[in-house]
């Protein structure tokens, strides 16, 4: 078969193939040849031309993944530590200097405890920064006092930041160091105010930090052993760590976001923020899951399900009302989302296991569920295997099971991809959408959207752009959207493809209240859609907001809040779990 003729159409697809990997502006050329190929022969997906494109468009992807992912990891990093006011020094797995900001470099050029030799950091004290990447690897984080240096000595953080296993970047890390009598009594006062800790507690963060043992701590402020252990649990239960080491990690995370608040770079703040409240579980095959906690501490436990272009920072706009309104959200990434390792799926029961574990972890009986968008399927399904341990559930703006999407007659962008060539070549779906993302950085992406014809390919309504525009929130958007590309688009493309397939659990099977919300002006997901949903779900009740669009959840968090309230108040009915 000749695939190629100089100047003919299959010639220009391949070329738009390979200009979507390395010029990301091109993507749309090579959706327009896509359907242009496929729009006469719709009859299988196993043809020879299909396989031939899925062969070009698979080394396109192994072409471009490295330039793009170093490209946007390179990025990130300069700008993080570019508007942090503490010393940080990124560097690799050889301690060669990746980047530096003017206090670290001040540190180094002083020949302290710290030193530039060949451009790799050195520590005159030996094997710090050995056992510090050590204990990164395993936890994503570690924390160590250093006595050597200014009066009082230094907090080193050092945090991992692990680039996309397929894009040729090897991971980085960042050392934060802290004077500890200068840093960090501003610090240890924030979180205390974020968690609700007493002045008492927050005493003896200050003073273990210093090193004193416990005996000395006791002796300190004249308490007896067994009052101050009770203090130290306390501690552990309002700010959600289990031991020392996380303790400090924790104060030294908000040392950034104290710095941040004030820095001259205020568009990071949402990102660095999301640091200050993050987690990783490690699950029993070794994968990280990767969740923040934001909110009122002690707050009914709601688990957050983000939309598929976001991730666990997606809500944080709204952390101050999530407090205010006493709920505790446990947002956690999906796999290939953010921090979370990723995880070939092939179907929406297979993250279940991953939500019980953190529900585990978190020793949490039973907890409310939210969601927005297509991370509505992935709470449904949670619904489904744990009603035991659910309470309600709200879904905003729910992207229904592939069927009611087909049935629909509602024009809109959702209905016409999976109507197009998508439902006649699958194979092609995940692939192209890797490569339409290639390049991709969040503002691209959201500036992309703001335009007319963004707006119309994305199906936005002008509310939604508007909201995403505005100044106060829109560093808030480019957050969660660039945490969720931190491994690249993989996930991205793998949630497209999930969306094509059937569900597989029988929705008469889900037996907890599910609350279903939805805008009588969502382009991307018509009414007709979630009507006909609602009729499915044997305890299913539909909201339907006059005006309102796809970014619902955003304007009536107060409303969302008031009803998982409220079904925290009612009786719970006992349910078995779904088979």
């Amino acid at each position: 078969m000749a695939i190629a003729t100089p100047g003919g159409p299959v010639e220009a697809l391949l070329e738009a193939i390979y200009q979507s990997a390395l010029q990301p502006d091109q993507s749309g050329r090579l959706h327009h040849q896509l359907l242009f190929h496929f729009r006469e022969d719709r009859s299988r997906d196993d043809t020879p031309l299909t396989r031939v494109i899925l062969s070009h468009i698979k080394r396109a992807l192994r072409l471009g993944a490295a330039h793009s992912a170093m490209q946007r990891e390179r990025q990130r990093l300069m700008d993080v530590i570019n508007a942090v006011a503490p010393p940080i020094v990124v560097i690799d797995a050889q301690c060669r200097i990746l980047g530096i900001n003017a206090d670290a470099e001040a540190l180094v050029r002083d020949g302290g405890l710290f030193a530039s030799e060949a451009g790799r950091l050195q520590c005159r004290e030996p094997g710090v920064l050995a056992g510090l990447m050590a204990q990164a690897d395993r936890e994503a984080h570690a924390c160590a006092r250093l006595d050597s240096g200014p009066p009082g000595g230094l907090l080193a953080y050092l945090y991992k930041n692990q680039g996309p296993r397929d894009g040729g970047v090897a991971p980085s890390y960042a050392l934060l160091l802290v004077d500890r009598q200068r840093g960090l009594v501003r610090s240890i006062a924030g979180l205390g105010q974020r968690v609700g800790l007493t002045a008492r507690e927050v005493e003896v963060i200050e003073l273990s930090i210093q090193g004193l043992e416990l005996p000395a701590i006791c002796a300190r402020i004249g308490i007896t052993l067994h009052t101050l252990r009770q203090h130290i649990k306390n501690i552990y239960a309002k700010t959600g760590v289990h031991h020392q080491n996380a303790l400090f990690a924790l104060v030294l995370r908000n040392i950034v976001l104290e710095q941040a608040g004030s820095s001259h770079n205020p568009e990071l703040l949402p990102h660095i923020t999301g640091l200050a409240h993050s987690r990783v579980l490690r699950l029993a095959d070794g994968r990280a899951l990767s969740y923040a906690e934001y909110g009122a501490p002690d707050g009914v436990p709601v688990l957050y399900f983000h939309a598929l272009n976001a991730s666990r920072l997606e809500l944080l706009l709204h952390a101050d009302r999530l407090r205010e309104g006493g709920v505790r959200l446990i947002a956690l990434d999906r796999p290939g989302f953010g921090r979370s390792s990723f995880a070939e799926r092939r179907d929406y029961r297979e993250f279940t296991p991953d939500v019980r574990a953190l529900l585990d972890e978190l020793r949490l009986d039973s907890v409310h569920l939210l969601s927005a968008s297509a991370g509505s399927a992935h709470a449904i399904h949670t619904a489904w295997a744990m009603p035991e341990r659910t309470r309600s559930l709200q879904c905003t703006a729910v992207v229904p099971p592939i069927g009611f999407i087909l049935a629909s007659k509602s024009p809109s962008t959702l209905n016409a991809m999976l109507n197009s060539f998508f439902r006649v070549v699958p194979s092609l779906l995940r692939p192209a959408m890797e490569l339409a993302l290639f390049g991709e950085t969040a503002e691209s992406l959201l500036t992309s959207m703001s335009t007319e014809r963004g707006s119309k390919a994305f199906s936005l309504a002008e509310p939604d752009v508007s909201y995403i525009l505005h100044p106060d929130r829109l560093p808030y958007f480019v957050a969660s959207i660039m945490e969720s590309l931190h491994q690249g688009p993989r996930a991205w493309a793998l949630e497209g493809q999930l969306l094509n397939h059937p569900w597989s659990i029988d929705l008469a099977e889900v037996r907890v209240p599910v609350h279903l919300w939805h805008g009588t002006h969502d382009g991307l997901v018509p009414i007709d859609m979630v009507e006909g949903f609602r009729q499915a779900l044997p305890e299913a009740e539909l909201t339907v907001l006059e005006g309102d669009t796809h970014l619902l959840a955003f304007r009536n968090i107060d409303r969302l809040v008031k009803a998982i309230h409220d079904a925290e108040r009612r009786p719970r009915a006992r349910a078995s779990a779904g088979s």
